[in-house]
């Protein structure tokens, strides 16, 4: 997974940057934009507790459209998709399939991912780790 060709989308409802996302073996890129990596970034981090999560750049209020930022920002999360890409577990995981996939609103359908019980986060592990059970 990466990302390049960063691109302004203005909206009635605001402007934002679109990064365009190119997974292998998926033929059409997609588009995503910073919150989609916050959501993903954060259901991770909930969904997986206890386990290193590649970190991602922090919000900013104000500046989202400045070149030098969206050319940092375009590089920490090449970054993140690098990290997240070589840890097989958290890049099959619902989450990240969900956040790779052609789907519109992807924010959304990775936040609406309910919270695991300690059971299922007990399977979990113990599936991603075989070796420690």
């Amino acid at each position: 997974m990466y990302i390049n060709n960063p691109k302004k989308i203005d909206k009635t409802v605001g402007t934002y940057i679109a990064y365009t996302l190119n997974v292998k073996n998926i033929t059409e890129p997609l588009e995503r934009r910073y919150s989609d990596f916050f959501a993903l970034y954060e259901k991770l981090l909930q969904r997986w507790k206890g386990i290193y999560i590649p970190r991602i750049p922090p919000k900013k209020i104000t500046g989202n459209l400045d070149p030098s930022l969206i050319k940092t920002r375009m590089r920490l999360l090449n970054r993140f998709c690098l990290n997240l890409s070589n840890i097989e577990y958290l890049y099959k995981a619902e989450e990240t399939n969900i956040f790779r996939n052609n789907i519109p609103d992807v924010a959304n359908a990775i936040n609406k991912l309910p919270e695991l019980s300690l059971s299922e986060i007990l399977t979990r592990m113990k599936e991603a780790f075989p070796d420690y059970n």
